[in-house]
């Protein structure tokens, strides 16, 4: 970094791609061949870059308490289908449905900011993920996943809406992310989840299932290749915007999921660049890729 010793540092002012990793998981996260930091130092890094033998600078900075609920959704099928009117729109009003389910929950709590994407491909096998950021200091995680939970059986009760689908409803740590300058303002004390700064943001979205036991630390410190993140950083075109790539843990007991969210500033402006790593990923056979975008929320919703 092309900062003196002496100069105070924050995120806001890095000019630089950087790793930013919580201290309870550097151990695991750390990509392998990377020096930890040695305990020592680790009190003493707030407020300067620390430059260590290996050339690596790490800088400290307040936990921000988050956690995140990801909502999975399958589409939605007729109980009845031989009864199903061909003016159906089951996939609009599934759509509908999330967007709705997400102001209600959100609304009026200001620890919790949602936000809806939409998968940009037909018969995908996930069309809806509803991702929340939740402020841990202000509201429990496991009360608001109980809520959500509740809430979600009440929208999509099939015995109403004449419809079902799967969900998947779990609590996530984002574990570690590459990030490029600029950084969000009021990262990491903000609650706002990173909501799109323009129209023309996109996301690739992975995610994984490994079973309990299979977690271990050598596995989880080659998590830039096994996600293809590594490729996805050094391949994905400039003219994309490359903002942030981060991993999340489920953090509930039994199987684990793993979950890859990469954020480019102008995807969906040049699609077909933004894609053209999409079969590379899908090819590895080891879990779910989709192209997603942020759906617009009804006008009510605060956040």
């Amino acid at each position: 970094m092309p900062m003196s010793r002496s100069e105070p540092v924050s995120l806001a002012n890095l000019d630089r791609d950087c790793f930013i990793i919580p201290l309870h998981a550097v151990d695991r996260f750390l990509p392998e061949g990377v020096p930890l930091p040695e305990p020592s130092q680790l009190g003493q890094l707030s407020q300067q870059s620390l430059c260590g033998g290996s050339g690596v600078k790490v800088l400290e900075v307040a936990d921000p308490l988050l956690s995140v609920l990801l909502h999975l959704m399958t589409p939605m099928e007729p109980l009845e289908p031989l009864l199903e009117s061909p003016l159906a729109s089951p996939h609009k009003q599934q759509g509908a449905a999330a967007a709705d389910l997400v102001q209600e929950v959100s609304k009026g709590n200001s620890a919790v900011r949602g936000m809806l994407l939409t998968n940009m491909e037909k018969n995908s096998e996930f069309p809806y993920i509803s991702y929340y950021v939740i402020n841990s200091a202000q509201t429990d995680p496991k009360d608001f996943f109980r809520s959500l939970r509740s809430a979600s059986l009440r929208k999509f009760d099939p015995r109403n809406i004449r419809y079902t689908a799967s969900h998947t409803l779990d609590l996530f740590n984002e574990v570690a992310t590459i990030a490029r300058p600029p950084f969000d303002p009021g990262y990491p004390s903000s609650t706002a989840p990173r909501r799109p700064p323009s129209a023309s943001t996109g996301y690739i979205v992975s995610f994984y299932k490994v079973f309990e036991g299979d977690d271990g630390r050598r596995f989880e410190k080659n998590w830039l290749y096994w996600t293809g993140a590594r490729m996805l950083y050094r391949y994905l075109p400039r003219s994309v915007g490359l903002r942030r790539i981060t991993l999340h843990k489920s953090i509930s007991q039994g199987d684990k999921l793993y979950l890859l969210m990469v954020e480019c500033a102008n995807f969906l402006e040049d699609l077909s660049a933004a894609a053209v790593l999409i079969p590379a990923l899908r090819a590895r056979l080891c879990g779910y890729t989709g192209i997603y975008r942020a759906a617009p929320l009804p006008q009510s919703t605060p956040c």
